[in-house]
């Protein structure tokens, strides 16, 4: 049944199209943030009411002011940036999690595998991707996206980031009945990946090793690709330089952190890669519909997602199949 999911090559080269405009468009915005010094504070205080909020980056001598093309041939000056909170709340999985600028690494994206293309006739999921479309392009939320990728990067770099990122999860945890998530299910990039980066990889073992029994951890990745034993299968996507370190790294995670390899193109089988647990499949209706819905009395090594069958998110339909059945595949519908 998969790989039935056939386009015209005509829609695989719009869809091409309209990302790269997309992408384009984000460009613009990388020199408001660029060159900033970004700091994380994990408890900030309103310094008026004495509150505590929650951890937050903040820029380093004052706010970030953008200018954007309104669309309409004039400039818009957004409103005064004064932070960028650390987590994302993701009210389809309710959840805590942390997300990163998605797209090509060119235009501040942290997807390398995007700059690959599919079979001409297959929607490329990268080209069709929800975290490059909707309120995930809108100005300021370009801009908070790519504070948090600057300040991830600069933190891998000189080691703060596990430190920082593990007082942060710790704000969390005092507040277990936070009626926004369920604190012992962390969802690592709603939108965004790994950047190919086996260091920033490693950084994310270390945080997920430390709330070993406390926290499971879920992301999703196509920096697979990059594996040298998965060469021969990702070079019909494109030229892929393999990376050996990066493969060691999400093999070396602790058990509390579930790594599941992403297909690439719209109707492909959930990818198998060793060392990585269960894949995942973006299908269409047809595709998903064949399969059993994820849950507790799921049968199988492969269920669909049930919180694009209905207005429901992970809690409510009872299922963390994402989270605690790392061996399954699980299927979500386009979207």
């Amino acid at each position: 049944m998969f790989g039935q999911s056939r386009v015209a090559p005509e829609e695989h080269a719009r869809e091409a199209e309209v990302f790269a405009r997309r992408m384009e468009r984000r460009e613009k915005f990388l020199a408001f943030v660029a060159a900033r010094d970004l700091a994380l504070v994990v408890r900030p205080v309103d310094p008026y009411t004495g509150h505590v909020h929650e951890p937050c980056i903040v820029p380093v001598g004052g706010p970030l002011v953008m200018q954007y093309d309104d669309g309409e041939g004039g400039i818009r000056t957004s409103s005064p940036i004064w932070s960028a909170g650390l987590f994302s709340d993701t009210t389809k999985m309710k959840a805590p999690s942390f997300s990163l600028p998605a797209g090509l690494p060119s235009a501040g994206g942290t997807c390398p595998a995007s700059k690959l293309d599919g079979e001409p006739d297959k929607v490329f999921i990268c080209h069709d991707c929800y975290a490059t479309k909707g309120g995930y392009q809108w100005p300021r939320n370009v801009a908070l996206s790519l504070i948090r990728r600057d300040w991830t990067i600069s933190a891998v770099r000189d080691s703060s980031f596990a430190p920082g990122m593990i007082a942060s999860i710790e704000t969390i945890l005092e507040r277990p009945h936070d009626p926004r998530w369920d604190s012992r299910y962390f969802r690592v990039h709603d939108s965004g990946d790994f950047m190919g980066s086996a260091a920033y990889v490693r950084a994310w073992n270390t945080v997920a090793a430390h709330f070993v029994k406390r926290i499971i951890f879920w992301a999703p990745t196509r920096d697979w690709v990059f594996f040298p034993d998965q060469a021969q299968t990702a070079r019909k996507y494109g030229n892929v330089r393999p990376n050996p370190d990066l493969a060691a790294a999400m093999r070396e995670r602790p058990a509390n952190f579930v790594i599941r390899p992403s297909a690439l193109q719209v109707g492909d089988a959930p990818p198998v890669v060793h060392g990585l647990d269960g894949g995942t499949s973006v299908d269409t209706p047809s595709i998903h519909a064949a399969f059993t819905t994820c849950g507790p009395a799921a049968k199988g090594h492969q269920c669909s997602c049930p919180a694009y069958e209905r207005s429901v998110n992970c809690q409510s339909a009872g299922c963390r199949t994402c989270w605690i059945f790392p061996k399954r595949q699980v299927g979500y519908k386009q979207h």
